[in-house]
């Protein structure tokens, strides 16, 4: 390529630079222009900072004001003062005793006065920071380092009340923990008490400042564990050696060794005469016992069979006793042998009686009854109380706890139903404005029905009706009732049926209603015949009142049981029947 004359390529050179001296010139003086503005709008702004911050009241704190972290500008000092004081109730204090922390409540909760007036009325907004320009933005006023804090009255029966209570923990003693297979030491623990003087001088010694953690040591008494961290230790040593590789357990013929990391979830410590004592776990020890040691020890008791006529014995046939592992005494073995006190353990036995069976009979008069109904409540579980009365026949009769006191669940109602018979009778009440209801309360239980009675009557009017026919076992006055016994009701059921009390067209009501029970599971399951019943039951209570026109004659029967089961009476009932029908 051929390169231009010198002089050519200087006549270009500087053509370029005139051109862009030119291309300058204009910006450069828009430059100067803005700058002299913008120099003047800073005099304005900070004439009138200043101008502000002149006339700005001197009872105003500055309008970027912070006293504690809490935004005070544009506060006069007396709301400043205020403002800081609601701050300052919330402010939380701790209360730390021996390293730890007792309570952490607030200034407003331990009833301290917090008086922030004396800070900020020294608070001055001074002549020569007014006139720096926008002073008031960033200038922060200096107070003393706290308020005043005053205890109160009700400050002492916080302390009292609140703090002294929790101010003393029990000291926790050292004991010994299965982990990983092996005895560990859990560590004592001290405890300490607080003296109500020095808990007193510390609250009242609080300096509280909002943007600074406050906690107060409040000086405690320390309280030493019975068992120390040195003596669990001790004691771990000496059971891991004692140990080993584990305890023999001398079972009949056989020695059986139980494994170290089995036995040694079995122990158990606790403190006798100031020392810590392993022992040997009955609950612990159980399971492996039981699956290992009881089935080589263990022998079947026989049976034993009795056969009865009403309540004597007629014949007897003993069983053979059996035996069977006492893992409490077992137990006990176990223990001496890792306290050191013998080298070798023994399974103890002990005798297991044998069942008795008993084959039943019954003459079929008062006194079988009366043995039925006992020994049928002594082989079942349960509280049974049974009155039974023939109306027709023998006129036999027999009872077993006859007047012990139920609880009378709904049989109650069978009382309410004859107070509103016997007002139906003789005081004005109309039987077509309480039939239904009356109804609803026998055959079907209702309660609300039985409840506006027994409110329109009154509990003692009840209960005077119920003595005034001769039930004063009968009462709706005690507390924790009603109460009837079983005597009461098998009488009332004899009363009813055979017309003493009421007048035709009451018995007729009533039984008509008794007879339309739906509760059918009880006495009605177990007779043979038709059945006039009222139920109850309530939690574990199960009654049953009843007039029963069997075959072989009406009788009634009452059965109150306390934890036994429909099933149960109904299989009563039946006994009961097949003992009133023998020949």
């Amino acid at each position: 390529m051929m390169q231009q004359p010198p002089q050519r390529r200087y006549q270009q050179i500087r053509k370029k630079k005139v051109i862009d001296i030119s291309a300058w010139r204009l910006p450069l003086v828009r430059f100067r222009w803005n700058r002299r503005k913008t120099f003047i709008t800073i005099g304005v702004v900070f004439g009138l900072s200043i101008l502000f911050q002149v006339i700005y009241p001197g009872d105003m704190l500055p309008i970027n004001a912070h006293i504690d972290g809490v935004a005070v500008g544009g506060k006069t000092r007396a709301d400043a003062a205020k403002k800081l004081d609601e701050a300052y109730k919330q402010y939380s204090v701790q209360l730390v005793g021996d390293g730890k922390t007792i309570a952490t409540p607030t200034l407003e909760k331990l009833a301290m006065q917090v008086h922030n007036t004396e800070r900020v009325e020294n608070v001055q907004y001074p002549w020569y920071w007014r006139i720096i320009p926008l002073s008031s933005l960033w200038w922060q006023p200096s107070v003393s380092e706290s308020p005043r804090v005053v205890m109160t009255d009700q400050t002492k029966q916080y302390i009292d009340s609140v703090i002294m209570p929790v101010c003393k923990r029990a000291p926790v003693n050292a004991t010994l923990k299965v982990a990983s297979g092996k005895l560990s030491v859990v560590p004592s623990q001290r405890g300490g008490e607080c003296e109500r003087s020095a808990v007193e001088h510390s609250i009242g010694a609080i300096n509280p400042i909002l943007t600074i953690k406050t906690s107060v040591d409040i000086p405690m008494k320390g309280i030493e564990p019975t068992i120390s961290t040195k003596e669990a230790e001790m004691l771990q040593k000496d059971l891991t050696k004692t140990i080993g590789r584990g305890v023999s357990l001398q079972v009949k013929d056989e020695t059986v060794i139980i494994p170290a990391n089995e036995i040694i979830q079995w122990i158990t410590t606790a403190v006798q005469d100031k020392k810590i004592e392993a022992s040997i776990g009955v609950t612990q020890a159980q399971p492996y016992l039981a699956k290992n040691v009881a089935p080589k020890v263990a022998v079947a008791p026989g049976v034993t069979r009795v056969t009865t006529f009403d309540f004597s014995e007629t014949s007897r046939s003993n069983g053979s006793p059996g035996r069977a592992l006492d893992l409490e005494a077992t137990t006990q073995q176990l223990t001496k042998v890792i306290r050191g006190n013998q080298a070798k353990a023994a399974a103890v036995t002990k005798v297991i009686q044998p069942t008795v069976e008993y084959s039943r009979k019954y003459s079929s008069t008062d006194s079988g009854l009366n043995a039925l109904l006992k020994q049928y409540a002594d082989d079942h579980p349960g509280t049974y109380g049974v009155s039974m009365i023939e109306l027709d026949g023998q006129k036999r009769s027999a009872n077993y706890n006859g007047d012990k006191q139920f609880v009378t669940a709904s049989t109650y109602k069978l009382y309410v139903g004859y107070s509103v018979l016997k007002r139906v009778e003789s005081s004005g009440w109309r039987w077509e404005d309480n039939q239904s209801c009356f109804n609803k309360m026998i055959s079907l239980s209702d309660n609300a029905c039985a409840e506006n009675f027994l409110r329109v009557i009154g509990l003692s009017e009840v209960t005077k009706d119920a003595k005034g026919a001769g039930f004063n076992s009968t009462t709706f006055m005690k507390s924790g009732g009603p109460f009837t016994t079983p005597n009461d009701l098998a009488r009332f059921m004899g009363m009813l049926e055979s017309g003493q009390g009421l007048n035709n067209n009451s018995r007729e009501r009533f039984l008509s209603a008794l007879k339309a029970n739906v509760y059918r599971k009880g006495i009605p399951a177990g007779a043979n015949g038709t059945v006039a019943d009222k139920v109850g039951f309530l939690n574990g209570l199960l009654h049953d009142s009843a007039i029963v026109y069997s075959p072989h004659g009406r009788y009634t029967l009452a059965i109150m049981t306390d934890g036994s089961s429909w099933a149960n009476i109904a299989e009563l009932t039946k006994k009961i029947e097949e003992v009133r029908n023998q020949s």
